[in-house]
């Protein structure tokens, strides 16, 4: 009220800078959920706290859920109950050191299903920072028809009627089957992870290297050492004579000498 009138006081803030930042925001969060929604496994987006923030339709697939019925509940609800426990130390372990890397190296990891069906899965983490605070995203893969795969190769691994080992490009043993064993007269656990000259004779270990390294240039089924005497060499330290055919084998890692 000025005098005997009322004024009205105005005051003008130029906002443009604020609508092109909320602008950048929205298209921001946009390109983030088309990326979430395009990638080929579940993505689910995790509080430290263990409650899901966000999910993707590969979710919903892969799970059996609508994704209203997971959002803000426990992760634990996509796990088997008996891993609840091991899982909450998880949890908190990766919160004190968070970093893109495999969930459980090394170990059989499995999801469960909304009918309560479980299956294998490989799971991914990585840290996601966001204006609310750390947030964590798991990539979750069905490996069943992996799995699948793996059992069907060991069995016929297995039931080879001659020794197998598989070696790979630096000559570590990464598989061998019980005829093996019985052959070399090493049980499986001293092989794994051994150098394949454990199974060759001391005087043919300098040569051996060479013709591994020209097998990979080349890798084909042939026999090895074609017209030559070849000997190998059990535990025992006695040597014996052998036929050796070798072949190359495809794997998601490389290709070794079966």
């Amino acid at each position: 009220y000025y005098g005997d009138r009322w004024v009205i006081q105005s005051f003008i803030r130029d906002i443009s800078e604020r609508k092109r930042t909320d602008e950048m925001l929205r298209e921001s969060e946009a390109r983030f959920r088309a990326m979430l929604e395009s990638a080929p496994d579940a993505l689910v987006v995790v509080h430290p706290t263990g409650n899901i923030e966000l999910v993707n339709s590969q979710t919903e697939k892969l799970f059996g859920y609508n994704r209203e019925q997971l959002l803000c509940g426990p992760i634990e609800r996509l796990i088997p109950s008996r891993f609840h426990a091991q899982h909450l130390v998880h949890r908190q372990n990766y919160c004190a050191d968070p970093n893109v890397r495999p969930m459980g190296a090394g170990l059989e990891l499995y999801a469960m299903r909304s009918d309560g069906r479980e299956f294998p899965v490989e799971i991914s983490l990585s840290p996601l920072k966001t204006d609310d605070g750390l947030l964590f995203t798991a990539a979750v893969r069905d490996i069943t028809d992996r799995r699948k795969a793996e059992r069907k190769f060991h069995g016929l691994l297995e039931s080879a009627p001659d020794a197998m080992v598989i070696v790979d490009q630096k000559g570590e043993i990464l598989l061998v089957n019980s005829q093996t064993e019985a052959l070399f007269g090493f049980p499986r656990k001293e092989l794994l992870g051994k150098q394949v000259e454990t199974l060759i004779p001391p005087r043919y270990h300098a040569l051996h290297g060479g013709h591994r390294e020209g097998f990979f240039l080349d890798p084909r089924i042939r026999p090895m050492g074609l017209n030559l005497d070849l000997f190998a060499l059990r535990k025992d330290g006695t040597e014996f004579p052998v036929e050796i055919s070798l072949s190359p084998l495809e794997t998601e890692e490389q290709a070794g000498p079966d």
